[in-house]
């Protein structure tokens, strides 16, 4: 859609729903060559979640893991399987973007999520492929404990996985 060409900047990071954290790790770390960026455990009210971030040459991975089987993550797993969870794409203005991307009919599914730096939405899930969408917009910010439990009680408010 030629009409987001001056507001989408780049594939951010894509998302992978995994089984076993440390069995993907080592794929994406010893056998293709990622750095391993990040690990962290984020446990929220109601879900949580382990998860990995690997980077080779700004191709950015995020493995995420289910803590507990009432998680986001298991819920994703339970209805998709393992896999590509979400794609993210970096954005230059989140708003203008949802606002072309509404016109055409893909809006939002969560309101915006702000945290440090950061600027994140979800889209609905794409009916051709069934991948979700997020527009991140980054101001020097990444995620945190804090941001990543705002996501959480988006999706746990609207019953999204």
């Amino acid at each position: 859609m030629i009409f987001l060409l001056n507001l989408l900047i780049m594939i951010d990071h894509i998302a992978i729903a995994v089984n076993n954290l440390q069995e993907s790790i080592k794929l994406y770390n010893e056998v293709l060559g990622f750095e391993l960026v990040e690990k962290r455990t984020t446990q929220g009210e109601y879900s949580g979640m382990h998860s990995a971030v690997l980077n080779k040459n700004g191709t950015v991975i995020v493995l995420l893991e289910s803590e507990g089987t009432n998680s986001q993550i298991s819920q994703f797993i339970d209805a998709f399987g393992t896999g590509v969870q979400h794609v993210a794409i970096s954005v230059s203005n989140i708003e203008d973007t949802l606002s072309k991307l509404d016109a055409h009919e893909n809006a939002a599914e969560i309101d915006i999520i702000e945290g440090d730096g950061i600027r994140q939405v979800f889209l609905r899930r794409d009916i051709g492929s069934g991948v979700r969408l997020e527009l991140i917009e980054r101001n020097g910010g990444t995620f945190n404990d804090a941001s990543i439990n705002k996501m959480f009680r988006s999706f746990e408010e609207k019953k999204i996985c």
